[in-house]
């Protein structure tokens, strides 16, 4: 409103000191106060014209926003679930691998107990990083439910829990691969190296 009355003042002050002098001396003072009060009114409606476009700007804008977030949202959502699938895969072909040799060992009268415990700290961890996985998947979808530009901050806020699991995730699968080549891996290779 204060914006409003600013806005009237100063076009009533541009209009006057704007306003040829011949058109006061030529007319009378109604007919001045009506071209006056035809001027104000189409100041103000300019006014008005030009705070309904830059809304409609703005929210164009919000909503071009919106749509490339959720675009990124379901990039992401695809590409963990093709991580998430690829790490399944992974895990599975390793505890496959690990069974086998403990398998060739054992028949070959071998000692697996220390290749056993790695492999079940292992399958530990790799469980860890399953449930991680799953938990960021849950969170990224759980962002999809939120409409963009009209959840009052929520749609951000789940944008960061999954960003934050995001980090938690990926330290978990970092956790169970690098446990397997510095330990799992060290330890199927002595017991295959001594058959």
């Amino acid at each position: 409103m204060k914006h409003l009355l600013l806005a009237l003042t100063v076009a009533t002050a541009l209009l006057l000191a704007s306003a040829p002098t011949q058109v006061f001396a030529n007319t009378s003072w109604q007919e001045q106060r009506e071209i006056n009060k035809t001027q104000f009114q189409n100041t103000v409606q300019n006014y008005q014209d030009r705070v309904d476009a830059a809304k409609t700007l703005n929210e164009e804008r919000i909503e071009q926003r919106c749509s490339i977030s959720t675009q990124r949202i379901d990039l992401w959502t695809t590409r963990y679930a093709n991580n998430q699938s690829r790490f399944q895969k992974i895990e599975e072909r390793a505890g496959q691998l690990i069974a086998t040799i403990i398998e060739r060992a054992k028949a070959a009268g071998k000692d697996t107990s220390e290749l056993e415990a790695a492999n079940d700290t292992f399958a530990t961890k790799i469980d860890t990083a399953s449930t991680e996985y799953s938990t960021l998947m849950d969170k990224l979808n759980a962002s999809k439910e939120y409409a963009c530009g009209n959840s009052e901050g929520a749609f951000r806020d789940s944008l960061q829990t999954a960003r934050e699991q995001l980090i938690v995730t990926r330290q978990a699968s970092l956790d169970a691969r690098s446990y397997y080549q510095s330990t799992v891996r060290p330890a199927a290779q002595a017991l295959l190296q001594n058959e």
